[in-house]
């Protein structure tokens, strides 16, 4: 048993040495550390296990301070995250050119909503200024609008009043059949949804300001996406904007889309650079359900490990104030990134340009095949940019079988077409008449199908107290190629006027009723969109009534028939009365003949038929449109001996007028068959102008007719004047026009200040029952 004496010795003894070797013992700390750096981590955690719980580890080393200050890093890593939220957009624009100004190290971008959008374009070093021009071009408006919301288009909830034709409401509607074998019913709107257009085209742009862009990332980039996806693909970020135009393939299912882009999990050696577009002090107008999500995100932000970017308040709501507010939250942060160090950072060497691109290549995959050669005829393959799109949207959308155009750019640059094609219905109801014809109800069945071409069928009738008539038509449009077309007309009508009007012209100028059969053929053909030819056929059946107390009968059958080739140009609105804008021309040749039953069956001598006119039309100021037309027409055939000479006569004044070419002098002078207005060769020189709001207002008609053939039927000399002042109610195809006319020659010009002796009128309804 060892004695007190010797303990107390042997505890002097290592009193003595320990103090002996203190000061080596720091010295020499560091070779320590180092060579401890060499020594398995798992070595290290078994020596300071198995240190007594008494030792000196318990209080702060030279030791323990070496091993820190070599895991920590000498500066941090930055990661960019950008949000999304109601003007992101411009927010984000203003945090980046704070970033390149102040020249703020960026690692890695993160981005989600909008913010993955504008993530990516600049990751991939495209400038604050370039994404700033791709934003503010017009075509990207729609999708821009409302944070993304679809815009809505009110006119789906007007009066479905008949865009052109005769006054009527209509109704448009499809049907399909789905795979259980059910027939559905679907309204269509009347005209084209330019507004679902405009998005679809702003989507298009969205997408094309992507894939323009091929580089690699110069910045690492993901994206977090909607349903816990992460990525950094163009799918990715295209998947994950809130635009509600968007396919349905590029569409996440919106269950855990996140609003921010927050970091996972806090990194010592990471500082996160949080941009919230939100303001502190600001109410959000959007929607509730959006509110509450917002709301629930931006509570929790506080806890958020990071650097938190947010304006406080945003005074100035316009775009130029949004990207100010970003600039300025950033700026007010760059003395806290002090972490980040001090690198030379170069944001400006080795710019992406941003080129639109030029020509997008369509795809019809999506619709059904036999709609394919109509469909894809809509494409000018000579437009380039998006105005090639555009004009196959609004082109294709006015068939009504055709809606909802869309256009889903893929990763490869091909443009996916969609559009809806069904078999389309139109019911119409409504009215037309004069104070020549009366009053007539009006109905109409039409039926508009793609297979392999475009098919419209429309079945028509009207009814009054003096007439009547059913008026089938068949057009069969793109029936070779984009540019031929048939169209094929019966006209069955019986047609008496008022016997007020009748009374005012002369015995034995009366046709008290005009019965007619007739089918024409018209094969055309497209040369351009403003350019087109034609093949026209007529037979017809007709049976005239006249006075027969005059006459030996009371009615007479004629029999004409005609061929001819006509050439159109059109440019503008092509109304051909009330046009406020545009050029218009129209000349037609062919041969005509007439047979006739009068007790034998005989037969007038083919004889030519020439037309021709043209017109200007321009709008000096919005509510002023000013017209000048001329028109030439002239029938002849060569009589042996004679020469060229006009047609020859029935002998019977009425039915001679009947077959002469209508002078087309002013809206209401072509109500019914006017000798006054008929001859078989004269010249016409038009002038027109109003004072309008969208064609409703005050309109003036002026003429000067020259009668070469000086008709024997006219009451008038051959150098004739019409005045026609008149006030117009103009709504889609609702058409009022009511006033005042008068016809006189050089003999009576000064009659024209007689206003007694005007013929007062009104007629309603675009309609050309000649």
């Amino acid at each position: 048993m060892t004695s007190p004496s010797r303990l107390f010795f042997l505890a002097a003894v290592l009193a003595a040495f320990s103090v002996l070797h203190a000061e080596p013992a720091q010295e020499n700390a560091l070779d320590m550390l180092q060579s401890l750096s060499a020594v398995p981590d798992s070595a290290v955690v078994q020596d300071s296990v198995q240190a007594p719980s008494d030792s000196v580890v318990q209080s702060p080393s030279a030791l323990d301070s070496a091993v820190a200050s070599v895991s920590l890093p000498s500066t941090k890593k930055s990661v960019l995250y950008l949000g999304g939220g109601e003007n992101s957009l411009w927010f984000h624009l203003g945090v980046l050119y704070a970033i390149e100004t102040y020249s703020v190290p960026v690692d890695s971008v993160v981005g989600t909503s909008w913010g993955a959008y504008i993530g990516s374009l600049w990751a991939r070093g495209v400038s604050p200024d370039d994404i700033q021009r791709i934003l503010l071009n017009s075509d990207m408006d729609a999708v821009l609008a409302a944070d993304g919301d679809k815009p809505v288009d009110d006119s789906r909830f007007a009066v479905p009043v008949s865009e052109t034709g005769v006054p009527s409401l209509r109704q448009r509607f499809s049907i399909h059949v789905d795979s259980s074998g059910s027939l559905h019913r679907r309204l269509k709107k009347l005209s084209p949804d330019t507004a679902s257009i405009e998005s679809s085209l702003a989507f298009l742009r969205l997408q094309e300001s992507l894939l323009r862009h091929k580089e690699k990332f110069r910045i690492p980039f993901s994206v977090l996406g909607c349903d816990g996806v992460v990525g950094s693909s163009y799918e990715n970020v295209m998947s994950n904007i809130p635009v509600s135009n968007a396919p349905s393939g590029e569409r996440a299912s919106g269950e855990l889309c996140p609003n921010l882009a927050l970091p996972a999990e806090d990194s010592p050696d990471e500082l996160a650079i949080i941009v919230v577009s939100d303001p502190l002090r600001g109410e959000y107008r959007g929607p509730a359900w959006k509110r509450v999500i917002r709301e629930g995100v931006l509570k929790h932000l506080g806890s958020q490990p990071g650097l938190i970017v947010r304006p406080h308040t945003v005074a100035d709501s316009s775009r130029n104030g949004w990207i100010q507010a970003g600039f300025s939250a950033l700026e007010s942060k760059v003395s806290q990134m002090t972490s980040l160090g001090k690198r030379d950072v170069d944001y400006v060497s080795g710019r992406v340009p941003s080129v639109p691109w030029f020509k997008f290549k369509p795809t019809y995959d999506s619709l059904p095949s036999e709609s394919h050669n109509p469909v894809k005829s809509y494409w000018n393959a000579s437009d380039t940019g998006l105005v090639a799109p555009a004009n196959f949207a609004y082109g294709l959308s006015q068939f009504p079988s055709c809606d909802s155009v869309s256009f889903n750019m893929l990763h490869d640059g091909d443009v996916l077409v969609d559009a809806n094609i069904e078999p389309t219905f139109d019911i119409a109801a409504g009215g037309f008449g004069s104070n020549v014809l009366g009053p007539n109800a009006y109905a109409e069945l039409s039926f508009y199908y793609i297979d392999q071409m475009e098919i419209a069928l429309t079945l028509a009738g009207f009814y009054g107290g003096n007439s009547f008539g059913f008026t089938p038509r068949l057009s069969i449009d793109r029936l070779w190629s984009k540019n031929w077309g048939l169209a094929v007309a019966f006209d069955w009508m019986h047609l008496r006027p008022l016997k007020s009007y009748m009374d005012e012209i002369p015995a034995y100028l009366r046709i008290y009723e005009e019965q007619k059969s007739d089918i024409s053929i018209s094969l055309y053909y497209k040369l351009d969109a403003h350019l087109n030819v034609s093949a026209e056929f007529l037979f017809a059946d007709r049976t005239y009534e006249v006075e027969g107390r005059i006459y030996q009968k009371d009615a007479y059958d004629v029999y004409p028939a005609s061929q001819k080739v006509r050439a159109e140009f059109l440019s503008g609105d092509g109304d051909p009365w009330f046009s406020r804008d545009g050029v218009s021309a129209h000349m037609e040749l062919g041969l005509t003949s007439i047979g006739f039953d009068f007790g034998f069956d005989e037969i007038i001598p083919t004889f030519i038929t020439m037309y021709a006119d043209v017109q200007y039309s321009l709008s000096p100021k919005p509510f002023v449109a000013l017209t000048a037309s001329a028109a030439f027409a002239m029938d002849r055939y060569h009589k042996d001996g004679f020469g060229y000479v006009y047609p020859e006569s029935f002998e019977i004044s009425a039915l001679d007028n009947a077959i002469r070419p209508r002078v087309r002098a002013t809206p209401w002078r072509t109500e019914w068959i006017d000798a006054d207005l008929s001859s078989h060769q004269y010249g016409l020189l038009r002038l027109s102008g109003g004072l309008h709001y969208h064609g409703t207002g005050l309109w003036l008609f002026s003429a000067y007719m020259h009668d070469f053939e000086e008709n024997p039927a006219s009451q008038l000399g051959k150098h004739k004047f019409v005045f026609e002042p008149a006030l117009r109610l103009s709504y889609k195809s609702i058409n009022v026009y009511a006033g005042l006319s008068r016809i006189v020659d050089d003999d009576t010009f000064g009659d024209l200040k007689k206003f007694s002796d005007y013929d007062f009128f009104i007629r309603v309804g675009n309609y050309d029952l000649f």
